[in-house]
């Protein structure tokens, strides 16, 4: 009797500590949705020009099932003149019918997709580690990816190329549960998050090709995946990329653009894809060793000197970890030399591949265009790090290191955006415009205004008086003047009353017309005489018009 009594009561002790495990998980899980939403419409502050762009397209879109630029239902927006990508616009779509254009509905839709994502690399380390002896791994991996400064930052604002990995994580994991079970609904529903990935941002598709050739080639000699499969599920790929597979063609080979009865396939003014890339560069090979350098070194550093992507000295998934991904990298090429293949794994390892691959085909690399691979590092250095979680004092050192490490990038995160709000110049090149939205609705509240001139307060201030005015897209299209000059984007030179040519420093260059407004930068010296000129200091910008007679 004292034998079972004792059996039973150790079996209650132990649910309990499981429990403890899984509350203390799912706490954690919880902060990081909470690190994700709270606070988006103050961190970042201000609000960023392509973040703008995509929601308005959205507004447009709802309202006339038009973009800006007059294209129906378009597969991929023209926006600048060099394209933006259109899934995290469609998303955004209900959340602005819902609850309006704002700051709000813009960031939310990334924010929420992100949180999902939280928990989804949760689930999947828990399909990789599904030993009772790794569990730890797992409790720290869902640490140190929930209190990752690159996905905190990168989820707090609408920016739609940063929608990619978190759908190819979806997709990761689809296809970790098909290695898992052998059910072939997992392979599909993982390839229909592999092709809606793509409209996240376009230039994925040299990775998920290379993914998927690299993927087919494991899944055929280790007879994971069957070609009745790897057929099936190009062609899930095919029904739902085409349009965007249209599109590369169009503008890879200058065609017409095509408009369908249920959406465009659109020509861009110049095509990114090529821009971005090292593939019109007369010298490719020695652009392509040089990027060989560049890339590694950025991914040791962790750092693109743009201070919403990273933050210089934490880096993006904190400096001190780079070896521990050298660690985790190696370590599986070794259990693969000695036949212990572990398919969840070399599934990491393809996808890290492949990303490697695409970026070393990037001209100018930063934290958004390298988006794909960066869940993959961060799995390697979850891994690095099991190899020392042997004893128990380390483990707790190493989650120390991680909690520090967190409160040194919050703390730095918000005193940047802190200083952002109290216009301290942060960085030069700042596409994030603070105070804008209250500017623009004085201005638009002004009727005895006839002429606006906003240029050169923020970049690209008319895409601000779009979003903030909720400025009918049809009277836009049809009013709007663009500049003659040639070049990539499509500037905006006026429409309406708003007009965007460059300031006229002093008052020399100003028009003595009361019905005229000029808006200048509050830090700048700009009118000399101010018996003639009436200042008004509204937000972070001065207004400028003429007292008249």
């Amino acid at each position: 009797m004292l034998s079972k009594g004792y059996y039973f009561v150790k079996i209650i002790f132990m649910n309990i500590k499981i429990e403890r495990e899984k509350i203390i998980t799912y706490i954690i899980i919880g902060i990081g949705i909470i690190l994700r939403v709270l606070y988006i419409n103050r961190f970042p502050a201000g609000l960023n020009c392509d973040e703008a762009s995509s929601a308005y397209e959205a507004y447009s879109i709802m309202t006339t099932l038009h973009d800006r630029n007059n294209i129906f239902m378009p597969v991929y927006l023209l926006s600048w003149g060099s394209g933006q990508n259109a899934l995290l616009t469609y998303i955004m779509i209900p959340f602005v019918k819902l609850f309006g254009l704002n700051i709000w509905t813009t960031r939310l839709p990334m924010a929420i997709i992100s949180s999902v994502s939280v928990i989804v690399f949760y689930k999947l380390l828990e399909l990789v580690y599904d030993n009772e002896s790794d569990k730890f791994i797992v409790f720290f991996g869902i640490l140190f990816f929930t209190l990752n400064p690159w996905h905190i930052m990168k989820s707090r604002w609408g920016l739609e190329s940063n929608l990619l990995p978190d759908i190819v994580l979806f997709g990761v994991y689809y296809l970790v549960k098909y290695f898992k079970s052998n059910k072939n609904l997992n392979i599909y529903i993982s390839f229909t998050f592999f092709a809606i990935s793509t409209y996240a941002y376009s230039t994925s598709f040299l990775a998920l090709t290379l993914f998927t050739i690299l993927l087919f080639i494991y899944g055929y000699v280790t007879k994971t995946i069957k070609i009745k499969q790897m057929l099936i599920s190009a062609v899930i790929v095919l029904i739902i990329a085409w349009p965007l597979m249209l599109f590369v063609l169009i503008n890879t080979f200058n065609l017409k653009e095509i408009d369908l009865i249920f959406l465009s396939i659109p020509k861009l003014t110049t095509n990114r894809l090529f821009t971005e890339s090292i593939v019109n560069n007369s010298g490719i090979i020695r652009t392509l060793l040089e990027n060989i350098f560049n890339v590694f070194k950025f991914f040791i550093i962790q750092d693109d000197n743009i201070y919403w992507n990273s933050i210089s000295g934490i880096g993006m998934y904190y400096i001190f970890s780079f070896p521990f991904f050298v660690i985790g990298v190696l370590k599986l090429l070794v259990e693969n030399t000695k036949g212990k293949f572990n398919h969840y794994k070399n599934l990491m390892f393809i996808w890290l591949i492949s990303g490697l691959i695409m970026c070393l085909f990037i001209s100018s690399i930063n934290v958004n265009r390298a988006n794909f691979v960066i869940i993959p590092i961060i799995y390697f250095i979850i891994d690095g790090f099991s190899v020392i979680f042997k004893r128990k004092i380390l483990k707790i050192l190493v989650c120390c290191l991680i909690s520090v490490s967190f409160a040194l990038f919050i703390y730095r995160y918000i005193e940047i955006n802190l200083d952002k709000e109290k216009r301290v110049v942060v960085s030069n090149a700042d596409c994030f415009a603070v105070g804008y939205g209250e500017l623009i609705d004085y201005l638009d509240k002004r009727s005895d205004l006839k002429e606006i001139h906003l240029g050169g307060t923020v970049h690209e201030p008319h895409i601000y008086v779009l979003f903030y005015t909720k400025y009918d897209p049809v009277k836009f299209h049809n009013t709007k003047v663009l500049y003659s000059k040639k070049g990539n984007f499509n500037n905006v030179k006026s429409f309406g009353k708003w007009n965007f040519d460059l300031p006229r420093i002093g008052s020399m260059g100003l028009s003595k017309n009361p019905n005229v407004a000029y808006v200048f930068n509050d830090y700048l010296e700009l009118v000399d005489d101010n018996n003639e000129f009436n200042i008004e200091k509204i937000s972070n910008y001065l207004v400028v018009t003429y007292k008249g007679d």
